[in-house]
């Protein structure tokens, strides 16, 4: 593992992202996403770890496309596929 960098500025982790494996972000707040949404936004295939700075907890964030074979395409059964897709992850 090699460490390419340490970043204070958004606008620089933004622009060294690009390509990178991982990004450890530290957080102040545990529910800082917006941060880690725009490092993947700027770089989709980098793995986002975020640490709170008290310690108490890390999170990896990561975009995943994913496909699921619907064979059943009745309106019930599309509907109830969009349901599920959109029902929060229980962690």
């Amino acid at each position: 593992m090699e460490i390419v960098g340490e970043y204070g500025e958004t606008r620089q982790l933004l622009e060294a992202v690009d390509g990178a494996d991982v990004a450890i972000i530290g957080a102040r707040q545990p529910d800082e996403s917006g941060l880690v949404l725009r490092v993947l936004e700027a770089s989709p295939a980098t793995k986002v770890l975020m640490i709170a700075m008290n310690g108490g907890h890390a999170e990896i964030w990561k975009l995943r496309p994913s496909r699921v074979r619907l064979d059943d395409v009745s309106p019930e059964s599309l509907i109830s596929a969009i349901r599920a897709d959109a029902a929060p992850v229980q962690p």
